[in-house]
């Protein structure tokens, strides 16, 4: 199925070609981008290659399907709500192709010489001088040789160094390459799921360092074969590059937009990929203020509040206090109206259930905080005020409650001990993991140990019944005993698997 295209109409649109010069203009590759997006793709080339080098433009005429297909599509959008013709318009963007074709040979043929091979300086010395025509024809001709999106890409990035004269040129032509789907996993490696490529993509945005992730059942992280992310990362540290920047945007709003699961599809994992991923976006208002990001953003909060979801969220809490709490939660987050209606209908249903108050917590929970802390949502919710007041009569019924603070720091310090397949890499070799918490671990013995308050890295692989997880970590050690044992604070490197490790310990 073709989609829809996106274009100006003939009458006052500001892409539409009009004399053989506007072929060559960045209007007219969206278009062309649009347009012919399959074939580019198959052919791994940008519609700036395709307009700038004159044997793309004959593999495309040669290709008389696609070509005709693509010049209609153009031409219907074109004229629609104008006197114009179809015909007509379809005849006038073959002549002006024929024109831009002619104009583009000629060029090739009166290459500069300094432009016959990829020069950054020179590129950059034409572009700035106003010869942009020849510039960009030369590094389309630069490109013909190669035949995938790491190649192209790690070209643009040679030239630009940190040359600036031509960054307006190698911005547009990275941008282009972004547009195509299999140039992601090309330029910024293998991720385990969607919501990784997002956070990757988060990271280069905010100049944070780049997240890694380990694959499923893999001893070490994912490593992309090009290795292009962290080239990426440092041109935009150095270079503004607006039309990349631009492009990520767009991307990001499209994989947000998609069907896919950001995590692994589990409501909860969802929903925790979600908060992670608008607490990421709030400093950027590329992303933040996007009206396309927030739409993406509602939508898959909605599909959480439906009742298999709320189920799957909520019931697995130990008590009713911290179920409600959470779906008061949700229910502040969501901004669909039908779905924040899903979420105050079970909240409702949680406290007409007769074992609200009998299971309102676990053994050792605060019942008085927590009944504090719902109170104070009820108040501020959006219920109506015969609920509220049901609600708070509920909360009322609670007595006094033992105070939980020392349960909670238990929890926040229990080191869990390590099973038979817990592993941890350092140098190269694996040694058995004792124990180990959310902020530290203890594994060996190692037979050369490191010197305590000595960084290291390491690579933790857990195995059992309830958590499995891969992750790289950032350690420094705190003592080693006589035998070899290593204790070590770590930090993990992973945000994915971090969030599993605070859910194992309850955090």
């Amino acid at each position: 199925m073709q989609a829809t295209l996106d274009i100006s109409p003939l009458e006052g649109g500001s892409a539409i070609c009009r004399l053989r010069e506007d072929v060559f203009s960045a209007p007219a590759r969206e278009v062309i981008a649009q347009a012919a997006r399959n074939w580019l793709d198959r052919r791994r080339i940008t519609a700036l290659e395709l307009t700038h080098h004159a044997a793309h433009g004959r593999a495309l005429a040669d290709d008389g399907t696609h070509y005709a297909n693509m010049v209609q599509r153009v031409a219907v959008v074109q004229v629609r709500g104008s006197q114009r013709g179809v015909g007509e318009r379809v005849k006038e963007l073959y002549d002006l192709v024929d024109q831009a074709g002619q104009m583009l040979r000629q060029a090739e043929q009166a290459m500069p010489a300094d432009l016959a091979a990829p020069n950054a300086t020179a590129l950059g010395a034409h572009w700035q001088a106003g010869r942009q025509f020849p510039a960009m024809v030369a590094l389309a001709g630069w490109l013909a040789p190669l035949a995938d999106w790491p190649a192209k890409a790690s070209l643009c990035l040679d030239l630009l160094g940190d040359e600036t004269a031509a960054a307006p040129l190698l911005d547009a032509l990275l941008a282009e390459i972004l547009q195509a789907d299999a140039a992601l996993p090309a330029l910024f490696g293998a991720v385990p799921n969607m919501g990784a490529r997002l956070e990757q993509f988060l990271a280069l945005l905010s100049g944070q360092e780049l997240p890694l992730f380990a694959a499923p059942d893999a001893e070490t992280l994912a490593v992309p074969a090009a290795g292009l992310e962290r080239r990426l990362a440092g041109m935009l540290a150095r270079h503004e590059m607006p039309r990349f920047r631009a492009g990520l945007v767009d991307r990001f709003q499209h994989l947000l937009a998609a069907h896919g699961g950001l995590d692994d599809g589990e409501p909860p994992n969802e929903l925790s990929a979600l908060r992670s991923l608008r607490k990421a976006m709030a400093p950027l208002p590329a992303l933040a203020q996007a009206e396309a990001v927030r739409a993406a953003l509602n939508r898959r909060y909605a599909r959480l509040s439906t009742p298999e979801a709320i189920i799957a969220l909520f019931e697995p809490a130990p008590g009713w206090g911290l179920r409600v709490a959470e779906a008061f939660r949700l229910h502040e987050e969501l901004e669909d109206g039908a779905a924040r209606q899903n979420a105050m209908k079970y909240i409702a249903y949680a406290f007409d259930h007769r074992d609200f108050l009998r299971d309102f917590a676990p053994a050792g929970a605060d019942r008085g905080k927590l009944a504090t802390a719902l109170r104070s949502m009820v108040n501020r919710s959006s219920a109506a005020p015969h609920r509220k007041e049901v609600f708070n009569r509920a909360l009322a019924g609670l007595g006094a409650a033992v105070d939980a603070a020392a349960e909670a720091e238990r929890r926040r310090m229990v080191r869990s001990q390590a099973g038979p397949e817990d592993k941890v890499t350092y140098n190269g070799r694996h040694y058995a993991l004792r124990n180990w918490s959310p902020l530290g671990l203890v594994f060996g013995p190692v037979p050369q140990p490191p010197a305590p308050e000595q960084p290291c890295h390491l690579h933790v692989r857990i195995r059992n019944p309830v958590l499995t997880v891969n992750f790289e970590a950032d350690a420094t050690v705190a003592r080693v005993d006589d035998g070899g044992t290593v204790a070590v604070r770590y930090r993990c490197r992973d945000k994915s698997a971090e969030r599993k490790i605070k859910e194992y310990f309850g955090l």
